[in-house]
C-alpha cells in the first residue's frame, strides 16, 4: 500500500471514528423543528391583529392575550414577507422584528420564514464549554455523523448534543463552521461560531486604535500584480500598492510598534479599469481606491490574489490585529453586471450638487458620478443581494467587521438589515463585530442647538440593530478644523467640543474620532503657515511641498496626544503617523514612504506618536476612561481618562513659554513620555509646545493578614517532644496552586539552635495538599534554668509585602512555650508547656508516629538537606512510586537563596539525574554536595519526572520535596586542602591519675607520683592503670606496658651515666689545660 493510501485511509479511519452510533431514522426524534411561525406583542391595548403579504393582505388575524402579551402562530411557506401589526387599528411596525422592507412603495416590518424541513443547530456557550443541539426538519431524521468542527467534542445521542471545551483550541482567532446533514440527507442549515482565544479575547472596540490603508498607496509587495497606466492625471493613477505589501508591514512589526490593533482596508473588489472624469469635469482619475466596484465577489488582480488576501488576514490574527472590510453599498460602477442585468435595481436620479439635486434633498437617489448607478435599496432582490454579498466578504475572509461607505446616501433599512444579518451570522459566540459608518456632517456652530441636525443624522444610524459607531465628523470640524490646523480657537473651545462627544451620541456608541482621512488634505499642510495651496488637488494648481518649519510637526504631535488620550477608537490614515504632506483628492493620497524617505522631524514625530499609541494599548484608563475637564485656558489644558480601577491625567501647553499647572489629583506621578515630573501637590511645569502623559501608579496595595493568597495557608499539626523533635504541617485550603509559600520558624532565645535563620519556601504547592515541615532543635546548656522559651511558627509567602519585603505576608501562625529545666544530671529534660485548656497534668508529647506506607499507585518523594562536613551538604533523596508499568527518572536540583539589599537573589547550582528506575519501588539515596557559594540558605529540589516530561505530584500527605539549610560563613572555616589532605591526628591518651597525685609503695613500687597524666617512679616502675593491656601480662605477672616502661627506664638510665660520664672527662681536660 503506498504513502498516499496509507494517508487517504487514516483520515478516512479518524473520520469514521468520529460518527457516533446514531439513533435510527425510525426512533422519535429528541428535538424537532415547529413549522409555525409566531408572532408577539407586550403591551396594553384592546386588540392587536397582525396582516401580511403571505396571502396578499386579505386576512387580518387576532392575537391572543396572556399576562400582557399578545401572540398567535402561523403556519407559513418558507420565504420573506411584509407585514404590519395592528393594535387598537393603529398599523405600526413590529417593535420585536428590526427587519424591513417595502412592498408597492411602503415599508414594512419583514418576517423570513425558514424552511422548516431542514435540520437546524441552535447552541449555548457557559464558561467556555459550547453545547450544539441538533433540531430534526419536518421528516425527524437524526444525524447522520458528526460536524468535522465538533470532531473532538463528546456525543450525547440521548439529547442528540455535542459539547466542546472551547478553550482547549488555540489562541487567537477561532472560527469553527458547524455544517452536517440527518440520516435522509437532508442538508442542515449551517452554525458559524468565530471567537477568540487568549490573551485576545479581551479586546473590545473602545480599544481599538485604527489604521486606515488604501492598499494601493501603501506598500508595493509584488511588482508582478501592478496594473498598466491609464494614462489617469497625475496622483491618480494606480501606483502599485498591494496585499503583499501590507503583509509584510505586519510581519514586520510595524503596527504593533504604533500601538495599532485593528486595520481599515479600502474595498477588496474588481474596480473599474480605464479612467473618469473627477467632479471638476476636466481630470482624468482612475478606480484604485476601490471605491468603483465592477464584481460583486471578486477580488481585484491589481491589489493580489485571494490567497494572498488570505494570508494578509491570518497575519494579522497572528499579530492580534483585526481587519475591517470597506464596502460600497451606496453605488456600483457602470460596468457592474448588476446594472447591466438588472437596471431595476438602480435609481434614475440627478448628478449630486448640480442645479435642482441637492446633496441632502436627493440623499437617497442623485449619483455621485454619471458612470456611478445609484442602489434603490428599497427593491427587495436588490436589497437582499447586496446584504448578501457582504456576508460573502465577511465570512470568506474571516474579517472582523466592515466600514460602510455614504452611510446617509443609503436607505436607513440598508443599514438596519444589513446590521442585523452580521449580528446573526457572526456574532453567535459573543465576539463584536464592529461596524462603523460613513455619514458626512459638518461643525455648525458654537452651540449644541446649532448642531442637533449634526449630531441626529449620525445618530440616527446607529443603535442595538444598526451602527456601533461612526467617524466623528462634528469633532474633527469643531477641532481639528479650528484648534490644531488654524489655531483660530483655543484651548477652551477643544476642551467643550471633546465633553460634547461623550453626551451627545447614542449611549454605548463607539465612535471613531480622527485627525486626518484619505478625503482631506494632509493635516500637516493644512497646518504649514509656509504653505497656502493645501486645498489644491492637481499639480499645475500649485500643490503643498514638504513643511519647512517645525509648527506643523508641533501641531500634529498635539492634535495626536489629544485624539489617542480621549474617548473612542481612534483612527491613523496612512503616513499622518509621520506627518505626510499633501493637497486635496488625490494629493493626499501619496505613496507610503519608508524611514530611508523621511526627515528627522517626520521620525520623531512618528516615534512619538508610537511612544504614545503604546502606552494607549498599556493603560486601559487612556483607552476605557471617562473623560473630565481638570484645567482649560487659551493656550493650557488638562483633562483626565477615569476607569474604577484607575486614571491617566493628559497635559498640554501649545504656548511659547513653559506653563505651570497645579491640579487637585489623589496621586502624584511622572510623565511618561518625557522628564516631566509631577510633585506631591500635583504641580508641574511644561515647557513651551509641550505635552504630558502622567499614569496613576498601580494601586499599593495595603496587605491584609490573609492576602494576596495568604488566607490559604495554615498551619496545622504542630507537635514537640520531650527530644526537643518539632513538626506541623502547612496546608494549602484552596482550589489552587500556590507560588512561594513556607514556613518562617524561629525562636526567642538565641541559644535555641536547630532552625535555619531562613524561611523555608516552595516554588510552587498544589491545592488541598498537607506539606510536613519538621526541625530538631538544640538548647544551649548555659541557658538558666527555668527560662521561658517561645517558638513561633508563621505561614508565609514569598516577596509579597507592599514595599517588596521578602516574608512579610503572614497569615496563619502557631506559638509554643516551655520551660526549661536543667535535671540534676546535667542532661536536659524540657517540660513543654501545658495546653491552654485546664487539665490536671499535662501528658507529655508523644513522639511522632512514623509515616505511614503509601497506598498503592500513590506517587510520594521527599528531600532532605543538612550541614555536613565543612563545604559540604548531606542529601539525602527518598522516593516511593507505587506502579509497575510505569519507569520514572528521580532528579534533584540545588539553588542558592541570598538576600541582598532586601531582595531575593537565587541562584540554581545545577543538579543531577538518578538513572531511569523502574516503578513499584522504594528509592533512597544519601549522598554529599559540594558548597562553596557563600552564606545563604541552600536548598534541594528532588523531581520524579516520566519519559515524556511531565513531572509527577505528590501524594496529598507526604513531606515536601523541597529542604532548606542556613549556612554562615563559618561552615568554611578550616576547610581541608583538597589537593594534600591532612591525615587524621592520632587521639590522645587518657589520662591515668590526676596531677600531683601521690601513691603508696605497693608491689614492689615506691615513691610513685603522676606527672602529665602518668604515674611516675624513682626507683621502678609501677604498675599502670591501662584497660586496654591489664589482661595481657608477661613472665612474672607483669603487664606488657609495665615491662615496656621498665625498659625504657633502664634504657634512660644507662643513657644518663654515659653523657655524665662524658662531662666530667671533659671538664677534667679543660682543668688540665687551665692550670698548664
Amino acid at each position: 500500500m503506498s504513502t498516499m493510501r496509507k494517508a487517504v485511509l487514516l483520515v478516512v479511519l479518524l473520520i469514521a471514528s468520529t460518527i457516533p452510533a446514531f439513533v435510527s431514522a425510525d426512533d422519535e426524534p429528541v428535538r424537532q423543528r415547529s413549522s409555525m411561525t409566531e408572532f408577539t406583542w407586550t403591551g396594553n391595548a384592546t386588540s392587536v391583529q397582525v396582516s401580511g403579504e403571505w396571502d396578499d393582505w386579505e386576512q387580518i388575524s387576532d392575537l391572543t392575550e396572556s399576562e400582557g402579551v399578545w401572540s398567535i402562530s402561523l403556519d407559513l411557506e418558507p420565504g420573506m414577507y411584509c407585514y404590519k401589526l395592528i393594535v387598537d387599528s393603529a398599523w405600526i411596525f413590529d417593535p420585536a422584528e428590526p427587519y424591513r422592507g417595502y412592498c408597492d412603495d411602503f415599508e414594512n416590518s419583514i418576517v423570513r420564514v425558514p424552511d422548516t424541513s431542514q435540520p437546524m443547530f441552535t447552541h449555548t456557550i457557559v464558561d467556555d464549554l459550547l453545547t450544539v443541539l441538533w433540531h430534526a426538519g419536518s421528516g425527524g431524521g437524526a444525524p447522520d455523523s458528526t460536524p468535522l468542527a465538533l470532531a473532538t467534542g463528546l456525543w450525547d445521542e440521548s439529547n442528540w448534543s455535542w459539547s466542546l471545551d472551547l478553550s482547549t483550541l488555540p489562541d487567537g482567532k477561532n472560527t469553527l463552521h458547524i455544517t452536517g446533514e440527518d440520516v435522509d440527507g437532508n442538508v442542515a442549515e449551517d452554525l458559524l461560531l468565530p471567537f477568540w482565544n487568549g490573551e485576545m479575547s479581551d479586546f473590545v472596540w473602545e480599544d481599538a486604535l485604527i489604521y486606515m490603508i488604501m492598499t494601493d498607496r501603501f506598500v508595493n509587495g509584488d511588482s508582478s500584480n501592478d496594473g498598466e497606466s491609464t494614462n489617469a492625471a497625475q496622483g491618480a493613477d494606480w501606483l502599485g500598492g498591494d496585499f503583499a505589501g501590507v503583509t509584510q508591514m505586519i510581519q514586520s512589526g510595524y503596527f504593533t510598534d504604533l500601538g495599532v490593533n485593528a486595520l481599515w482596508l479600502t474595498p477588496f473588489n474588481a474596480a473599474a479599469n480605464g479612467t473618469g472624469l473627477a467632479s471638476d469635469g476636466q481630470h482624468a482619475v482612475s478606480a484604485y481606491h476601490g471605491y468603483w466596484p465592477t464584481a460583486a465577489r471578486e477580488v481585484d488582480a491589481r491589489l493580489g490574489t485571494a490567497d494572498e488576501l488570505h494570508t494578509l488576514i491570518d497575519a494579522a490574527h497572528d499579530a492580534g490585529i483585526r481587519v475591517m472590510g470597506d464596502f460600497v453599498i451606496n453605488h456600483v460602477h457602470e460596468d457592474h453586471p448588476y446594472f447591466s442585468e438588472h437596471p431595476d435595481w438602480f435609481n434614475e436620479g440627478c448628478l449630486c450638487g448640480e442645479a435642482n439635486c441637492d446633496w441632502t434633498e436627493h440623499r437617497l437617489d442623485c449619483l455621485f458620478r454619471p458612470y456611478m448607478p445609484d442602489v434603490n435599496w428599497k427593491v427587495r432582490n436588490a436589497s437582499e443581494q447586496f446584504i448578501e454579498d457582504v456576508m460573502w466578504w465577511m465570512e470568506t475572509f474571516d474579517l472582523d467587521g466592515g466600514r460602510l461607505d455614504a452611510v446617509k446616501h443609503v436607505d436607513d433599512l440598508a443599514i438596519t438589515n444589513l446590521a442585523v444579518r452580521i449580528n446573526e451570522r457572526f456574532e453567535t459566540a459573543g465576539t463584536d463585530y464592529y461596524l462603523k459608518g460613513e455619514t458626512a456632517m459638518g461643525w455648525a456652530g458654537h452651540s449644541v442647538e446649532n448642531n442637533a441636525n449634526e449630531y441626529g443624522t449620525i445618530n440616527r444610524y446607529i443603535g442595538p440593530n444598526g451602527l456601533d459607531g461612526q467617524a466623528d465628523f462634528v469633532l474633527y470640524h469643531a477641532v481639528v478644523d479650528n484648534v490644531f490646523t488654524t489655531g483660530n480657537m483655543d484651548y477652551q473651545h477643544l476642551d467643550y467640543w471633546t465633553a460634547r462627544s461623550q453626551d451627545q451620541y447614542v449611549a454605548d456608541a463607539t465612535m471613531v474620532p480622527f485627525v486626518g482621512s484619505h478625503d482631506v488634505p494632509r493635516f500637516t499642510s493644512r497646518a504649514d503657515p509656509g504653505t497656502a495651496d493645501e486645498w489644491n488637488q492637481w499639480v499645475e494648481d500649485g500643490l503643498p511641498g514638504q513643511p519647512g518649519t517645525d509648527d506643523p510637526y508641533i501641531a500634529a504631535l498635539h492634535a495626536y496626544t489629544w485624539l489617542l488620550s480621549t474617548p473612542g477608537a481612534a483612527a491613523i490614515y496612512q503616513g499622518d503617523e509621520y506627518g505626510e504632506y499633501g493637497g486635496a483628492d488625490p494629493d493626499n493620497r501619496h505613496m507610503f514612504r519608508n524611514d530611508s524617505q523621511l526627515t528627522a522631524n517626520e521620525i520623531s514625530l512618528r516615534e512619538n506618536i508610537s511612544a504614545i499609541g503604546l502606552l494607549r494599548q498599556q493603560s486601559e484608563a487612556l483607552r476605557q476612561g471617562t473623560y473630565a475637564s481638570l484645567f482649560n485656558a487659551t493656550d493650557t489644558i488638562a483633562w483626565s481618562m477615569t476607569t474604577e480601577t484607575n486614571q491617566a491625567v493628559i497635559a498640554m501647553n501649545r504656548g511659547t513659554t513653559p506653563a505651570t499647572f497645579d491640579l487637585d489629583l489623589e496621586w502624584f506621578a511622572n510623565d511618561s513620555l518625557s522628564e516631566i515630573y509631577m510633585d506631591q501637590q500635583n504641580q508641574f511645569t511644561l515647557p513651551a509646545n509641550g505635552v504630558a502623559i502622567f499614569l496613576q501608579p498601580e494601586p499599593v496595595i495595603i496587605v491584609p493578614d490573609n492576602d494576596p493568597d495568604g488566607h490559604c495557608l495554615i498551619l496545622d499539626n504542630l507537635t514537640v517532644n520531650q527530644t526537643m523533635f518539632v513538626t506541623l504541617d502547612l496546608v494549602n485550603i484552596c482550589e489552587k496552586e500556590i507560588h512561594y509559600p513556607g514556613v518562617n520558624a524561629t525562636a526567642d532565645h538565641p541559644l535555641v539552635s536547630g532552625f535555619s535563620g531562613f524561611n523555608e519556601w516552595y516554588y510552587m504547592i498544589f491545592p488541598d495538599t498537607s506539606y510536613n515541615h519538621s526541625w530538631q532543635l538544640y538548647l544551649n546548656e548555659s541557658i538558666p534554668n527555668g527560662t521561658n522559651v517561645t517558638l513561633t511558627f508563621e505561614a508565609t509567602i514569598l516577596n509579597c509585602g507592599m514595599d517588596g519585603s521578602w516574608h512579610d505576608c503572614p497569615n496563619s501562625t502557631l506559638q509554643h512555650t516551655f520551660t526549661v529545666i536543667w535535671p540534676e544530671n546535667g542532661t536536659n529534660d524540657t517540660v513543654p508547656e501545658p495546653e491552654p485548656e485546664p487539665e490536671p497534668e499535662p501528658e507529655p508529647e508523644p513522639e511522632p508516629e512514623p509515616e505511614p506506607e503509601p497506598e498503592p499507585s500513590t506517587m510520594d518523594y521527599w528531600a532532605h538537606a543538612e550541614l555536613g562536613r565543612p563545604g559540604y551538604l548531606n542529601v539525602t533523596l527518598e522516593a516511593q512510586f507505587m506502579d509497575p508499568d510505569v519507569t520514572v527518572t528521580v532528579e534533584y536540583r540545588v539553588r542558592h537563596d541570598l538576600v541582598i539589599d532586601d531582595e531575593p537573589h537565587m541562584t540554581d547550582l545545577g543538579g543531577d539525574d538518578i538513572p531511569m528506575i523502574s516503578g513499584a519501588i522504594t528509592f533512597n539515596q544519601t549522598f554529599e554536595v559540594e558548597i562553596d557559594n557563600g552564606a545563604g540558605s541552600y536548598c534541594v529540589r528532588i523531581y520524579l519526572r516520566l519519559p515524556d516530561g511531565d513531572w509527577i505530584r505528590p501524594s496529598q500527605n507526604y513531606p515536601g520535596a523541597l529542604s532548606c539549610v542556613g549556612v554562615t560563613e563559618s561552615h568554611w572555616d578550616n576547610v581541608p586542602d583538597v589537593s594534600e589532605p591532612e591525615p587524621e591526628p592520632e587521639p590522645e591518651p587518657e589520662p591515668q591519675c590526676i596531677e600531683g597525685e601521690t601513691r603508696p609503695a605497693d608491689d614492689g613500687c615506691n615513691d610513685c607520683v603522676c606527672g602529665s597524666g602518668e604515674w611516675a617512679c624513682t626507683e621502678m616502675a609501677c604498675p599502670s592503670i591501662d584497660d586496654d593491656d591489664s589482661s595481657t601480662t608477661s613472665a612474672g605477672g607483669m603487664t606488657t606496658s609495665q615491662m615496656v616502661r621498665i625498659v625504657l627506664g633502664v634504657l634512660t638510665l644507662i643513657g644518663s651515666i654515659f653523657l655524665l660520664t662524658l662531662l666530667i672527662r671533659g671538664r677534667s681536660q679543660d682543668d688540665e689545660e687551665k692550670f698548664a
